[in-house]
């Protein structure tokens, strides 16, 4: 089986396959992440954030997803 590598977003929600997620990303981190996503045409994984840390990701554990809409990016303040 090949290995494949995905960038990961660590939510405090699990998103289901099929499910849709409104996101407002705001960190710097995130916003390079998203507009390589957009750039390259690749999926990103979502993985379970919470206070204890983050999950221990298995073989193909969380969801992939891609963008199926976008509003718009606004200004960095920082």
């Amino acid at each position: 089986m090949k290995r494949i590598r995905i960038p990961l977003f660590p939510l405090n929600v699990v998103l289901l396959p099929g499910g849709r997620l409104p996101l407002h990303i705001f960190e710097h981190r995130y916003r390079v992440m998203v507009r390589r996503c957009l750039g390259e045409e690749i999926e990103f994984g979502i993985i379970l954030a919470t206070d204890k840390g983050v999950a221990t990701v298995a073989v193909r554990t969380g969801t992939d997803g891609g963008m199926h809409n976008f509003l718009r990016y606004l200004e960095d303040r920082g």
